[in-house]
């Protein structure tokens, strides 16, 4: 009764009758111990019940019970307490598959994926076989850690074992593939499954945005919604990733009218993601309004606030006016008791580095670890010299890569070695420009203008330039742009350039 009240999930329901048993003089079994810990895990809040039966299984000595021990690493890895699930993993005396799989999807809920990958290894030499749970975990930490030869590996032991065509081993198989850049051997798993779900037609919808497939993920989308198809908030995510990709703001619009009609605009995840969206795309109306109307917000609404208010502006006073409301942000998200991390700080830094604020990017430096505690990170360090070699200040910026906490890379000497070599020929950066002549009319543009009479539709027109040679199969060269930003920021960048809103123009 106590296991069916558990997989009911009526857990203070199968508490209670336990103490009723108990208190009527019953003894207790390991199976009956291991229900009880399956509810402590499920419930998602009994930590504390779970300490009492851990507790009951020391009195009563059925630490050594397979059942009772297995279900309690699986109550401590779910927690996150790792040190104490490896130590009782250790102590126990009889281990079976489920106890392995158990601990390894502690540490692949915790991002420990090569952690993961020595605990199959280590199963593998005590001859357990895996089943389909220990395969989807281990598949996923091979995508996740995109160990192309390793994931080989592991489908062979896949295949080897019949677990091939198991539902949930299938759907991290497409998502590993998806994460390996290999889209048509995540197709031909997915269109060879007898049966599919939704996490299915997610993963295969995200296996094509993430390779840039993005006419393929609306197509695979539209027939998710054909054959009925539950769609969820990772469908929605996902779809909406794709439109942030593009910079095609009709399609974006479009999934987020589809999100009003689902119902799911008040979902925090989908909503974080539209946020990331309209700020990839620099539509910062949009992106206010949709914050404001967030009943909900993390860290990551937050973050993708001030990364768009960081973002606007190409000339010197709309940078400070952009970071004048990316500081704004800051310091109300802050005031809600929200703990920065190290992706703010980017965003911070990075919009003072190009607003010429040096002084406040130094401040902000100096207390992201002191006031905030954020660690250091590589990229904070770039962006605090390209701070001070855009300022001119050489010197300064060389003293700080000689006393940064973590070892300088080759990208940070290259911004340094850049900016001597300017400074000492003397040379002054000179924003871009292109012209164009139509009907007699000489029209000019700089890097992402926006001041043309008819600059929506210029962008517009830029958007379908670019979906159109990437379908033809154009991977732009980012290697030739030198801003500490990310790879999809250069990749804007280049896109924004001055001579290819005249050639859209024209």
């Amino acid at each position: 009764m106590i296991s069916a009240l558990v997989r009911a999930s009526l857990y203070p329901d199968a508490f209670l009758l336990f103490g009723q048993m108990r208190a009527q003089g019953f003894g207790t079994s390991g199976f009956v111990i291991a229900s009880l810990l399956t509810a402590c895990t499920g419930s998602g809040v009994m930590v504390h019940q779970g300490f009492q039966i851990h507790s009951l299984i020391l009195k009563n000595g059925f630490l050594y019970n397979v059942y009772a021990g297995t279900s309690l690493v699986n109550f401590y890895a779910a927690y996150g307490f790792h040190s104490c699930a490896c130590s009782l993993f250790d102590k126990m005396l009889e281990k079976n598959v489920v106890s392995w799989t158990s601990l390894m999807v502690g540490y692949s809920d915790n991002g420990d994926f090569m952690e993961v990958i020595n605990l199959y290894r280590l199963m593998r030499l005590e001859d357990v076989k895996g089943n389909q749970n220990t395969f989807t975990t281990v598949i996923t930490s091979c995508g996740s850690l995109e160990d192309e030869s390793l994931g080989c590996q592991v489908l062979g032991h896949v295949i080897k074992c019949g677990y091939e065509y198991d539902l949930s081993v299938a759907n991290s198989l497409i998502s590993m593939f998806g994460n390996l850049g290999r889209v048509r051997e995540a197709y031909y798993v997915f269109n060879h499954m007898s049966a599919r779900d939704t996490i299915s037609w997610n993963s295969m919808i995200s296996a094509y945005a993430r390779n840039y497939s993005y006419k393929d993920s609306f197509h695979c989308f539209n027939i998710m919604c054909h054959v009925h198809e539950k769609v969820d908030a990772i469908t929605l995510s996902a779809l909406l990733s794709v439109c942030g990709s593009m910079d095609h703001f009709l399609w974006g619009a479009a999934v987020h009218g589809l999100v009003h009609k689902l119902g799911f605009d008040l979902n925090l995840s989908v909503c974080n993601t539209l946020l990331g969206m309209y700020s990839e795309t620099r539509r910062s109306k949009e992106m206010i309004k949709l914050f404001e109307e967030m009943l909900e917000k993390d860290l990551i609404s937050w973050n993708s606030l001030i990364v768009g208010h960081g973002q606007e502006g190409e000339c010197m006073d709309a940078l400070k006016g952009s970071f004048q409301e990316a500081q704004e942000a800051f310091h109300e998200m802050v005031n809600t008791g929200l703990k920065p991390d190290h992706v703010t700080f980017v965003s911070l830094l990075s919009s003072c580095s190009h607003g010429g604020l040096v002084d406040r990017g130094l401040k902000y430096y100096s207390l992201m670890n002191t006031k905030f505690g954020v660690d250091v990170g590589i990229e904070h360090c770039v962006c605090i010299i390209d701070l001070l070699g855009r300022s001119g200040r050489l010197l300064e910026a060389e003293n700080f890569i000689r006393k940064m906490p973590i070892p300088p890379n080759d990208f940070v000497w290259r911004i340094h070695d850049l900016r001597v070599e300017m400074e000492s020929s003397n040379v002054k950066k000179q924003p871009a420009c292109s012209w164009i002549k139509i009907k007699r009319k000489i029209s000019s543009f700089a890097i992402g203008d926006k001041s043309h009479y008819e600059s929506d539709k210029i962008y517009v027109k830029l958007s379908e330039l670019k979906m159109m040679i990437k379908e033809a199969g154009y991977v732009p060269d980012t290697s030739v742009a030198l801003q500490d930003i990310d790879e999809e920021q250069k990749e804007d960048h280049l896109w924004k350039h001055c001579e290819r809103l005249a050639l859209a123009y024209g």
